[in-house]
């Protein structure tokens, strides 16, 4: 719930708890960091579909600047030091590129990428400059099923969580960094 504290490890926090469909996000961490929509707005409260309390974030169509952006935050890059993002994904169907957090050229939280991790598997990746050091997960993720992933970095090792589940690892290599928004369901290409 919105009403609850976080601790100060806790960068960014994006519940949904609106039933007013197409609307405001807001940031419940201490932080109060600014949402937005990308620049063709989509992203909506959605009432039919629901993990914690009335609604859910949704992305109810496919294409370019349909997501949120909460802009470019040092914290929400991570350069050397430990790291988690983590989301419940609910997928009504299994395409190619799905996005569910990025922070531009610095890392993804993905389904699918094409060239980038595994096909037809949850990924997370990291950009240390000169290529994309990925784990993916062996799970083979259903429709319309929720998923709680964590992609977590410890000790410079990434290993990504699903349902609590760890997957296979990697140690990663060279410092992420780069000037973009954060974003969550996609980006604008």
């Amino acid at each position: 719930k919105a009403s609850e504290t976080y601790d100060s490890h806790t960068k960014l926090l994006v519940h949904s708890e609106s039933t007013s469909g197409i609307g405001v996000f807001t940031d419940s961490s201490s932080n109060a960091r600014t949402i937005t929509h990308g620049t063709v707005g989509g992203m909506a409260h959605s009432t039919t579909k629901s993990k914690f309390g009335g609604s859910a974030i949704h992305r109810p169509t496919a294409g370019d600047n349909r997501n949120l952006e909460v802009g470019d935050h040092a914290d929400l890059t991570r350069t050397t030091g430990d790291f988690t993002a983590e989301c419940w994904v609910y997928m009504t169907s299994l395409n190619q590129h799905s996005i569910f957090l990025a922070k531009g050229s610095s890392w993804w939280l993905n389904y699918d990428m094409d060239n980038y991790g595994t096909d037809a598997r949850f990924n997370m990746m990291f950009y240390n400059g000169s290529a994309w050091q990925n784990v993916s997960h062996t799970l083979v993720p259903a429709i319309n099923t929720w998923y709680h992933l964590a992609g977590v970095v410890k000790s410079n090792v990434l290993t990504l969580y699903v349902n609590g589940v760890g997957g296979s690892s990697t140690t990663l290599t060279g410092t992420t960094n780069d000037g973009e928004a954060f974003v969550i369901g996609g980006w604008a290409t």
